[in-house]
């Protein structure tokens, strides 16, 4: 109703693209967001949550050009850093990924979501010993949610068991079974 009213608003543009992302209608979620971003092209949080959408589409260099076009934008955005480092780590781009994940964790020390993104970075960069600090971390926040603190149990076991540190990695690995009866790696890990 806003967007035939006023054609030319990039709010109502950009509400219309999460309702259509959020009823699984991914194109016309992009479609809604590249119109947003054509009527305001310095909105930051447009560009970072088409970067999300296209990233859960595995459109990863499409992603990375708005998350970035974000943080020219607004540089000390958290959460833009946090999906470029994902984006990056997934592009086989680890130290650039581990420079911007650290800092969303700077930028946001008490979410647990930044904390596991860094420790999994990382660890794909070898520093065992710091994800496992991180792991630790993000498991210390009571605000992270179910499916963060199962993988930060499991990923954390998974590093502890990498150090030689077995007996510590057992209740890792157990307290994600606990959450995902049904993890085969978890099980396999374990035995």
């Amino acid at each position: 109703d806003t967007i035939e009213k006023r054609p030319a608003n990039p709010l109502a543009h950009f509400m219309l693209a999460g309702a259509w992302e959020r009823a699984g209608e991914m194109q016309r979620a992009a479609d809604s967001y590249a119109e947003a971003l054509r009527l305001k092209p310095d909105f930051s949080v447009g560009h970072e949550n088409f970067g999300e959408l296209l990233l859960k589409q595995s459109r990863r260099a499409e992603a990375i050009a708005q998350f970035e076009a974000a943080l020219r934008l607004q540089p000390e955005f958290a959460d833009a850093h946090m999906n470029l480092g994902n984006a990056l780590l997934a592009e086989g781009r680890t130290a650039d990924a581990v420079t911007h994940l650290a800092t969303a964790v700077r930028l946001a020390p008490g979410t647990a979501e930044m904390h596991y993104n860094f420790a999994h970075a990382l660890a794909a960069a070898g520093d065992v010993t710091r994800a496992i600090a991180e792991y630790q971390a993000a498991l210390s926040h009571p605000a992270g949610t179910p499916a963060v603190h199962t993988a930060a149990h499991y990923q954390l076991a998974n590093a502890l068991a990498m150090s030689g540190r077995q007996a510590e990695a057992v209740p890792h690995y157990e307290s994600a079974l606990r959450a995902r009866p049904d993890w085969a790696e978890a099980h396999h890990n374990l035995g």
